[in-house]
């Protein structure tokens, strides 16, 4: 008898009463690597040729935990319910912690049977799926790449470029995937002692969908286990474990979404645009998801690199149709801009490179359309205009019923430019915002602000 109490000789004779010579002898010409353990602690009793030549030779007699110690311990939860149950489980491909005799990490598809009625065992038969498995993810991750850099160029904006690698990423990579970008050091994903953002852009798959969005970080407290990596433009693969958790994200609110999500895993990516740190993509693994090795990180290093890429190039051709839109204006609209000077009325009345329609109403302006960094300054020059009109500051109405897409930088500038006539006991009506616009508002903090106030249409 063992140290721990285990009887060999016993576990050979029920082995031998189990599985008779003639079943031993075809189980030992399985192409199939097969194990048999015995026991409610899974002590491995059995292990066919196939599985020696795979995984090398294991000590027998020992729990299934020791015999494979590299081993995750996702195992141990389907062996208790066949040992408990009598039913047999199929587990689909998954990476399970073991490497072949040549150090290379392996994906297997298991098969786990009751042995013997009652139930004394487990019979584990598994195929080695690893060339299919790699097969399929090289030719989605193909796709991706490929697809990235056409969708996130021809997005109208940054940010609508940021929410398009988002929605790549889910659910072809990642069950939750989100972009936190850099404005100003206090934001800075590396600042052990900042206030990071909202996602500038996140995307949940439909699953996790009842969880409601990711919770926004809380302010720092301390570096974060991936600061140096960050900063120094390499990428970092965390395993989620509850001993890790706490440290990764001390907000419960965050933990808890988390938890419920299954989270197992995270890579967090340096998103580097014209050479600078633009922020960081953060991608988590849920549930079923093989969980996230090193193995992954250059092809999701090159993902960032083209969505890096891509934003530079979404970057000048704003900068160029703006260019082009100050010319016509300039050429254009001279009159009008006189005009408006007698006539202020008029004076915010326009479109802006084909992308904002900034109009007077009775009660103040209405915008349509998109407002991001690139035309931020002509809504507040508009909204400067229509509170200097109101000698007795009252309430100044701001339609948002036809805006498509407000960014960051915009929401901060409708605050700067309000903030006199707030200042005068002024009040800014935020009348009928959509969903995605009302959210980033939210986010931001415009509605906390003094003197803003949300209405519906």
């Amino acid at each position: 008898m063992s140290e721990d109490g285990a009887d060999p000789t016993r576990q050979d004779m029920g082995l031998a009463r189990l599985v008779p010579p003639g079943w031993r002898q075809a189980l030992d010409s399985s192409p199939a690597a097969i194990g048999i353990t015995f026991g409610a602690d899974h002590r491995l009793a059995y292990q066919n040729l196939a599985s020696q030549a795979m995984f090398g030779a294991r000590e027998l007699g020992v729990p299934l935990r020791e015999a494979f110690p590299e081993a995750s311990g996702e195992w141990v939860e389907p062996l208790n319910r066949v040992l408990h149950t009598g039913e047999t489980i199929d587990v689909p491909a998954r990476r399970v912690g073991v490497r072949d005799q040549l150090g290379d990490e392996v994906r297997m598809r298991y098969v786990l049977a009751p042995l013997g009625d009652p139930v004394e065992g487990v019979v584990i038969t598994a195929v080695d799926v690893t060339a299919e498995v790699l097969a399929e993810q090289a030719l989605a991750r193909a796709d991706l790449v490929e697809g990235v850099g056409s969708r996130l160029t021809d997005a109208p904006s940054a940010q609508a470029a940021l929410q398009g690698l988002t929605d790549a990423l889910v659910p072809t990579v990642a069950d939750v995937a989100a972009v936190y970008v850099v404005d100003g050091p206090d934001t800075d994903p590396t600042n052990p002692r900042g206030h990071p953002l909202p996602p500038a852009a996140a995307t949940v798959t439909p699953g996790l969908a009842r969880l409601g969005p990711l919770p926004d970080p809380p302010p720092r407290v301390g570096p974060a286990p991936w600061d140096t990596l960050v900063r120094a433009g390499r990428s970092v693969v965390i395993p989620l474990t509850e001993g890790i958790l706490p440290g990764l994200a001390p907000d419960t609110t965050v933990t808890d979404w988390l938890r419920e999500a299954g989270a197992n895993s995270m890579a967090v990516i340096p998103l580097v645009v014209t050479g600078t740190l633009f922020g960081a993509v953060i991608l988590f693994g849920c549930l079923d998801r093989v969980p996230y090795g090193e193995s992954d990180l250059p092809f999701l290093e090159e993902v960032a690199a083209r969505a890096g890429a891509a934003i530079s190039q979404v970057r000048t051709m704003r900068q160029q149709r703006e260019l082009a839109a100050q010319l016509r204006r300039v050429v254009h609209s001279l009159e009008d801009v006189l005009h408006g000077l007698e006539d202020p009325s008029l004076a915010v009345e326009g479109e802006v490179d084909g992308v904002l329609r900034c109009a007077r109403t009775p009660g103040g302006i209405r915008l349509e359309g998109e407002v991001d960094a690139g035309n931020a300054h002509v809504v507040a020059a508009a909204l400067r205009a229509v509170t200097d009109l109101d000698p007795a500051p009252g309430e100044v109405e701001v339609d948002l019923s036809r805006l498509t897409l407000i960014d960051v930088c915009a929401a901060r500038s409708l605050l700067t430019a309000t903030e006199a006539y707030r200042a005068r006991a002024g009040v800014i009506l935020l009348r009928s915002p959509g969903q995605a616009v009302r959210r980033l508002l939210e986010l931001v903090g415009v509605y906390a602000e003094p003197g803003v106030k949300g209405g519906a249409g």
